[in-house]
């Protein structure tokens, strides 16, 4: 009798419970598809065009027939503004021929840059033309709030299949040194991420936008739960002066660094490893003006300590031109701290680029220097740096990117733009010229025509 009076107490005790517990799955699935419905419409498909790139073995061969097709990418974008304005990846667009985007309603609009930050992997594109009335905005989260273990929601247009939706949690915040942009301050999620989800919505439960959908980690080409996303802070930042100006205006310090690992940090005589270590000094710079010198640790910015050199680089490129700052500094075994004023990054931006596109091959190129082999990741010690190509030009359609050094025309060595420039003169209109060009550790040829 004890026993049925024990089971009979157990039910009447799990019931409710389980009724509750069921309760409260439905309100939580019920909200959850409430915020879907309400992000899905702000989020757009992407579909890009651009110039074939032939392959074969390691090596890309870039004298492209003439009646090879264009290549097609997809990828996802944002809405962040009725007046037609979509935030997406620089790497969903970048040397497109042709961009069109596909709405909620399935309506195709084509859409042109605003403006690109290959350094954060963020741009900005609008809708050509007359804008749509009453497209849907995504609102913005503050980035800077979320934590591990937050539910957040994913919505592109993976392997095709436009605005579907994915579900998870953070895995981690302020990921960095992977490699994919040159201020890297990423949110890692399990959400199920796969290609063409790039420039997608991450957002939290209230369907506000956390990041937008940047890369993953896979040994198949497919989701394995390490998804990154760039954070709606850097977004926000970064597209309000692409809008503004085409360009973005970063702080500058003027110097070469490293990280400070404990063998470096012992041979300092450093305390701790929480650093960016000074190997140079860049000529006239802010840093070289406030007696900043190689060997010096810096520690803090404004008394606040640095995690180490991505951090440093970060907070410096935030920083607005003419700002005063107080660096803290160990040297010779010792604290200091000094005063220094940040200039603008000597960066071109669009419109300067465009000026100075060279000739017909719609090609412009910088000296190689200790920037643009830090950024591009080029170990060489010579040649051209690719910074801009125009849109259609003969150097898009060979295939030439950002980034792309180049080390010979013909037979003549290229050590600088003198070099360059000289070269390019002395072609005569429709000529062709070979290029030998080197991209992360490979090199290749490219053959061009003026």
């Amino acid at each position: 009798m004890k026993k049925i009076f024990y089971n009979v107490s157990l039910i009447i005790f799990l019931v409710p419970a389980l009724l509750y517990a069921v309760s409260d799955l439905e309100k939580m699935n019920n909200d959850l598809q409430k915020v879907t419905e309400k992000v899905l419409p702000a989020v757009v498909s992407i579909s890009v065009e651009k110039a074939p790139v032939a392959q074969s073995g390691n090596f890309l061969f870039n004298g492209i027939p003439r009646n090879m097709p264009e290549q097609k990418f997809f990828g996802s974008g944002v809405i962040i503004s009725d007046k037609g304005y979509i935030v997406t990846n620089n790497h969903v667009v970048e040397n497109a021929l042709k961009i069109e985007v596909t709405l909620y309603d399935r309506k195709n609009y084509e859409a042109q840059i605003i403006g690109i930050d290959p350094a954060t992997d963020i741009a900005v594109i609008r809708i050509k033309g007359a804008v749509p009335s009453k497209l849907p905005v995504i609102s913005f989260a503050d980035s800077d709030k979320i934590k591990p273990g937050q539910i957040v929601i994913a919505i592109g247009n993976p392997m095709g299949f436009s605005h579907t939706v994915t579900m998870g949690i953070i895995s981690a915040i302020q990921r960095e040194n992977l490699g994919l942009a040159d201020y890297e301050n990423l949110i890692q999620t399990d959400a199920a991420i796969n290609p063409g989800n790039s420039g997608g919505a991450l957002v939290d439960i209230y369907g506000k936008l956390i990041g937008i959908n940047t890369a993953i980690v896979s040994r198949s080409g497919g989701n394995m739960g390490l998804g990154f996303s760039i954070p709606s802070n850097m977004i926000k930042k970064i597209s309000d002066q692409l809008i503004g100006t085409g360009s973005v205006e970063r702080g500058w310090l003027g110097v070469s660094i490293q990280e400070l690992t404990p063998e470096l940090a012992e041979k300092f005589k450093a305390p701790k490893v929480n650093g960016a270590l000074i190997s140079e000094t860049l000529k006239d710079s802010p840093a070289e003006k406030s007696g900043i010198k190689a060997g010096d640790i810096i520690t803090g910015v404004n008394g606040k300590d640095l995690t180490g050199m991505q951090d440093l680089r970060r907070k410096i490129a935030d920083l607005k031109p003419g700002t005063i700052i107080k660096l803290q500094i160990f040297r010779d075994g010792k604290k200091t701290e000094i005063p220094i004023t940040i200039t603008k990054m000597p960066v071109k931006n669009i419109a300067q680029q465009n000026a100075e596109i060279t000739g017909d091959m719609g090609l412009l190129v910088e000296d190689l220097n200790e920037d643009l082999a830090y950024r591009f990741g080029i170990r060489e010690k010579y040649g051209v740096v690719v910074t801009g190509i125009k849109n259609n030009s003969p150097a898009q359609k060979s295939g030439i990117r950002p980034g792309d050094l180049i080390v010979k025309m013909d037979e003549i060595n290229i050590r600088n733009k003198n070099d360059f420039y000289r070269t390019v003169e002395e072609l005569k209109k429709n000529d062709s010229i070979l290029l030998m060009v080197k991209r992360s550790g490979s090199q290749f040829f490219v053959l061009m025509n003026k």
